[in-house]
């Protein structure tokens, strides 16, 4: 097959979307990537590209067709223009582009918006094949759960469009099953098939030694936050129950990570005076597992909202991979895998009380159980959440399409 996957987001970031790309290539197929320029989640970590971006328009002898596009910046405004610019540039420029090429299928990797899946519908109607979408955030649910639309004409317009987008595919996978009694009420007789996320990286060290960024304490029970740092990751609730246990000196929490809230979290820790919080800041992948190592369980939270309890965080897939307890804040699609894995324990998002009391639990155990509860998350994830198995099923779904 000759596929053209249309993602505003490809190598050199680092997304899912690569792994996909590079598996389909690697079982023969032909993958051509109409992607931007790269800007997440700042154009500043891409210094390499931006000097020489020749040497980035192959990776592994998949073709990538590169456009403009504005700052992300810091911004809701500047945001929104580089969506726009994606939307605009791909469906002029990048299609331009590619207009003499021939595809079989076309494939959208479809984070937010929703209306960067546009370019690709436009192509494939142009040309007649078919179309088919991975949907990693559902729309219009995650920006209507948001608010930022309050106004009812404009939230049924932006369902209007969503569910259009939608069915002008032929084929929608979805990274969680909870879209899809969702999707098949909303939309005309659509092919809907699972497909999740898997770990972006694995985070098992082989290394004995421990990192130097964080300070090794004998007898003192690590919890870890390693990921966003952001208003939907309910620190508020975190902190609140640290802040119940903050007489038990041996019981501390690490936060790996940056975000948008990584102020307003830092600002509160020292208001409340919580010795027992520390942040690091972030770093490379690469140096995660020797981070990571430094913790007897690992943390995955979001708020309390509807949107919340349909998806599944990616993190919670690269957690399993380390061999350590998870401890989750979360409702839904992710608090029923981390209980069916009996990977570690999970309390209702935003139940602060009950995370306080996981935690002091946990604290209590044997390295033993601690190590039983991390591998059964290996178990798990190598059962559910494999790339190998995963793009095989792939590769059989667009070959059905036709």
């Amino acid at each position: 097959m000759k596929i053209l996957i249309v993602s505003q987001y490809f190598w050199p970031e680092n997304f899912i979307i690569n792994d996909l790309a590079l598996g389909l290539k690697n079982l023969g197929d032909e993958v051509i990537v109409l992607t931007g320029d790269p800007s997440y989640p700042n154009k500043d970590i891409y210094r390499d590209f931006y000097k020489n971006k020749s040497s980035f328009l192959k990776l592994n002898n998949i073709t990538i067709c590169r456009i403009p596009l504005l700052s992300r910046g810091n911004s809701l405004l500047s945001l929104f223009f580089n969506y726009l610019s994606f939307l605009l540039m791909a469906t002029t420029v990048g299609l331009y582009k590619i207009r003499k090429i021939k595809f079989d299928k076309v494939f959208v990797f479809q984070t937010s918006p929703v209306f960067s899946a546009i370019p690709a519908i436009v192509y494939a109607k142009f040309k007649g094949i078919p179309l088919a979408i991975w949907i990693l955030d559902l729309w219009p649910h995650t920006i209507l759960d948001m608010n930022i639309f309050s106004n009812q004409i404009s939230r049924r317009i932006l369902k209007w469009i969503s569910f259009n987008i939608y069915n002008s595919c032929s084929l929608i996978l979805v990274q969680s099953k909870q879209f899809i009694p969702i999707l098949k009420s909303e939309l005309k007789n659509p092919i809907i098939k699972y497909f999740p996320n898997w770990p972006l990286v694995n985070l098992q060290s082989k290394n004995k030694s421990y990192s130097k960024v964080i300070d090794k304490i004998p007898g003192t029970f690590t919890v870890m936050y390693a990921g966003n740092i952001g208003k939907a990751q309910d620190f508020e609730s975190i902190i609140s129950a640290f802040d119940l246990l903050k007489r038990y000196k041996n019981i501390r929490l690490i936060i790996v990570g940056d975000g948008s809230a990584s102020k307003l979290v830092s600002d509160k820790v020292k208001k409340l005076h919580l010795k027992n919080i520390s942040l690091v800041g972030s770093f490379p992948k690469e140096e995660m597992p020797s981070i990571i190592k430094h913790a007897d369980i690992l943390l995955v939270s979001l708020e309390k909202r509807p949107i919340f309890s349909l998806t599944i965080p990616a993190k919670l897939q690269a957690y399993m991979t380390s061999g350590k307890p998870i401890l989750g804040m979360i409702d839904g699609e992710a608090h029923r895998i981390i209980k069916e894995s009996k990977s570690g324990l999970v309390c209702n998002a935003g139940d602060f009380k009950s995370l306080a009391d996981n935690i002091l639990y946990f604290s209590k155990l044997k390295h033993s159980v601690l190590k039983q509860f991390g591998s059964r998350g290996i178990n798990y994830v190598n059962s559910h959440f494999n790339p190998i198995k995963s793009i095989y099923k792939l590769r059989g779904y667009l070959n059905e399409l036709s």
